[in-house]
């Protein structure tokens, strides 16, 4: 799909993924996001016998949303375990270093990896390996999220999309993060990178 080619409908069967029981559980994967208004959104995820749970955590806005978010975060991560997923091209690498004195784990998603998180939570949306519980934030921007390219491939566009699309990118980094832990290699638990 190219972003000449993207509609408003790039997630047709987002609604087919929604369970009323749709809840993360365990060691969760956080993906956080900053819209460019300066709303923080937090993005959890999990994984149980190979489907994905999402789901809109919160927001932070008003005076001071980055503190407010860092402390949520803090919480979160002290309650549940995991990670948390940053675009560090994003407006939201302002959090890396709060989050990271704070004593969070923060991952710095590579552009190729922003690229293969969105074509992964396509790809899981269409094969209902996805679930996710109705929240009215993050169905407007699936449903109204449109793609953009990078290089051979392609990643959520904020600026042609129709809404703000800070909860889908936070959930498609909290999905990455989830599917990521995952399937870690057995060269990587050896202390192998593979090039």
């Amino acid at each position: 799909v190219t972003g000449a080619d993207a509609t408003p409908s790039e997630l047709p069967a987002w609604a087919a993924c929604e369970a009323a029981d749709a809840a993360v559980s365990g060691r969760l994967s956080v993906g956080v996001d900053l819209s460019p208004s300066g709303v923080v959104t937090v993005g959890v995820a999990s994984v149980v016998d190979g489907t994905v749970t999402v789901e809109l955590a919160g927001v932070a806005a008003g005076d001071d949303p980055s503190t407010v978010a860092v402390q949520a975060l803090s919480r979160l991560v002290r309650e549940h375990g995991g990670r948390v997923w940053v675009d560090p091209r994003s407006e939201a690498a302002a959090l890396i270093p709060a989050l990271t004195a704070a004593g969070i784990e923060v991952v710095s998603i590579r552009s190729s990896d922003l690229a293969a998180a969105c074509v992964l939570l396509r790809r899981l949306v269409e094969e209902r390996r996805l679930r996710h519980r109705g929240q009215p934030p993050l169905d407007a921007a699936a449903a109204g999220a449109v793609v953009r390219p990078v290089g051979e491939s392609w990643v959520w566009g904020r600026r042609r999309s129709s809404v703000d699309i800070a909860p889908l990118v936070a959930v498609t980094l909290a999905a990455w993060g989830a599917m990521s832990s995952q399937s870690r290699s057995v060269y990587e638990d050896e202390g192998l990178v593979m090039v």
